[in-house]
């Protein structure tokens, strides 16, 4: 099923899960067996200005497998959507707060990062948090050597929208995990990363200064 939301086309697909066999009550309190396939959805988000695809599944195969077949039946390439699409924490470590810059994404405000967790390759798997109205505000000239030190495996912003009061946070967790309060919310974040060079993308990466 399609849905046309302007910049976003969202494809719903209906699908059979698992098959379950499952004991039932027959007429007259006889025992008996039920088989069959609970029905399940599957919701794939379009993004026609980051050409990028968002999917909402059980497992891994299944994104797989949809990223193969739009790719090739929509695309005509079943290579076209990369299948590890990893997101990446290189921006923050390279720019710092510059790769917080958010005005060339018309509905944005502003951007604050306000966790950051990273893990370190020891015997004792030792992970550090970090989390503050500002991260960058309370780490100041220390952010280079603790943001480049470890492993980053999770970071949270505090977004702000044009015309809301209240901030929003996304989540990002490595290795392709976004998370945000809203649905309607999604195509700004997604264009904002991909611009920022967080999320995967055919185009060269904008510079945060530009």
């Amino acid at each position: 099923f399609i849905f046309d939301h302007g910049r976003e086309v969202w494809i719903l697909v209906r699908r059979g899960a698992t098959f379950r066999r499952e004991e039932s009550m027959e007429g007259g309190g006889e025992p008996g067996v039920q088989l069959y396939r609970p029905m399940m959805y599957d919701v794939l988000v379009y993004d026609t200005e980051t050409d990028d695809l968002g999917l909402h599944v059980e497992a891994k195969w299944q994104e797989r497998l949809y990223l193969r077949c739009i790719g090739q039946y929509v695309f005509n390439d079943p290579d076209y959507f990369p299948a590890e699409r990893e997101i990446s924490f290189d921006p923050l470590v390279k720019h710092g707060a510059r790769a917080l810059h958010c005005g060339d994404v018309p509905g944005l405000a502003a951007v604050k990062l306000i966790e950051v967790q990273k893990r370190w390759n020891n015997a004792q798997n030792e992970v550090d948090i970090k989390k503050a109205n500002d991260v960058f505000a309370a780490l100041g000239e220390r952010w280079r050597s603790f943001l480049g030190s470890g492993i980053l495996t999770r970071i949270v912003f505090r977004v702000w929208f044009e015309g809301d009061k209240k901030p929003r946070t996304v989540a990002l967790r490595w290795p392709n995990v976004t998370k945000y309060e809203r649905d309607s919310d999604g195509a700004l974040v997604q264009l904002w990363l991909t611009r920022r060079g967080y999320k995967p993308t055919r185009e060269p990466e904008q510079d945060a200064a530009e």
